[in-house]
């Protein structure tokens, strides 16, 4: 597991643990990246890894941050109030009904709503401190053991839950957005399979799993004959795994059930940093000409491209699709680019047959002003 500077390997046995180590190591060193030992820790039962302990039992909130959430005292002002729910945010997959328990705080951070602490506010501030510090172990995938994805939905939001063998490595719920809310009960159930879907691609995608929905219809999804523009784009997505459809009664799925009525507020943000500057065409296929000093946020990234780009690339064109091959496997769907000419997905939907995103690598990244090419990507991506 990567994360930014952080690397994560895990085996299941001593001998195995070393291979996996030799591996690393070897791609490191074949790019030039340095460790500091200091910093690494090997062979251990289990280790700290982004706020949380992950072990062979499975994955824990870190003692240290539960030690900040017992000491943590009632919130004076707004301001404090969102730092405790940020920290809570972060664990919320380790505690059932978490927008529920969280409703009266969250509420006092809308727009315009005094900040008035009153008794369900103190009932709710202490019983999520509770569930944080008595917060359950989440079992680590197995990828030798049969998936299950269990969906929801209902007029609140959509909810999911992955399980193996009755032990659940993770939960997902979002809030419906305002036309979402307005979808059929069918498109609302299939939205909640998609999500899911999308969310844990990276355990699902290659293995065949079982897809549990208290909505029968769906289960004969593939062969009706009339769906609608939005499901049919849906169902093309799916094929891309490999499941089977079983249907559940709502009586027997209370965890996605619970989930779907139980959202969290508001959708999660991601946010991620630039790697690599592209020359971006306009729609006229000419590249801009003008030259722009660095840029302050990403003046630090353009000097390091210009320091370990010591040759220079005459034609851009070579240098892109050296680019593309080494990026071919890319996620795209995450946000990053890979091989524009692997997929459309790649493109913008209004340019499919140009090359408004297919432009060539920069062995000066400088070459283009930072603000032109937000501007050539904001007018390739805009709806006609």
């Amino acid at each position: 597991v990567v994360y930014i500077d952080d690397i994560l390997v895990f085996s299941k046995s001593h001998e195995e643990h070393l291979e996996h180590l030799r591996t690393v190591m070897q791609i490191l060193r074949d790019n030039d990246f340095k460790i500091k030992l200091s910093k690494c820790e090997f062979e251990k039962p289990e280790v700290k890894f982004l706020g949380h302990v992950v072990g062979a039992h499975g994955v824990k909130v870190d003692t240290d941050k539960v030690s900040v959430v017992q000491k943590w005292q009632r919130p004076q002002n707004l301001s404090a109030l969102r730092s405790f729910l940020g920290l809570a945010q972060y664990f919320r997959k380790f505690i059932k009904n978490f927008s529920k328990i969280a409703t009266p705080l969250t509420n006092l951070t809308k727009k315009d709503m005094p900040y008035t602490w009153d008794e369900q506010c103190e009932k709710a501030f202490r019983k999520l401190k509770h569930a944080l510090t008595h917060a359950p172990v989440l079992a680590l995938p197995d990828f030798s053991k049969p998936f299950e994805v269990i969906c929801d939905a209902s007029i609140e939001g959509i909810g999911a839950v992955l399980m193996q063998e009755g032990r659940p490595p993770a939960y997902e719920s979002r809030k419906l957005q305002p036309a979402e809310v307005r979808y059929t009960t069918g498109e609302q159930e299939l939205l909640a399979v998609v999500h899911a879907l999308i969310t844990w691609r990276c355990y699902l995608e290659g293995p065949t799993f079982t897809v549990l929905t208290d909505h029968n219809p769906l289960v004969h999804i593939n062969s009706q004959p009339n769906l609608s523009r939005r499901q049919a784009r849906w169902v093309e997505y799916l094929q891309r795994f490999r499941f089977n459809w079983l249907y559940k009664p709502g009586k027997d799925n209370a965890a996605a059930d619970a989930l779907s009525r139980h959202p969290p507020e508001q959708a999660e943000l991601f946010s991620a940093n630039l790697v690599t500057l592209l020359c971006m065409q306009t729609r006229t296929g000419r590249p801009s000409g003008k030259r722009a000093e660095p840029d302050f946020e990403y003046g630090p990234f353009i000097r390091h491209k210009r320091k370990r780009d010591h040759t220079p690339q005459p034609d851009g064109g070579e240098n892109f699709s050296n680019l593309a091959h080494r990026e071919r496997n890319t996620v795209q769907s995450e946000g990053c680019l890979g091989d524009p000419a692997a997929s459309n997905a790649a493109r913008p939907p209004s340019q499919r047959d140009s090359s408004a995103v297919t432009g060539t690598a920069l062995s000066d990244p400088t070459a283009v002003p930072v603000d032109d090419v937000l501007s050539d990507v904001r007018r390739a991506y805009s709806e006609d």
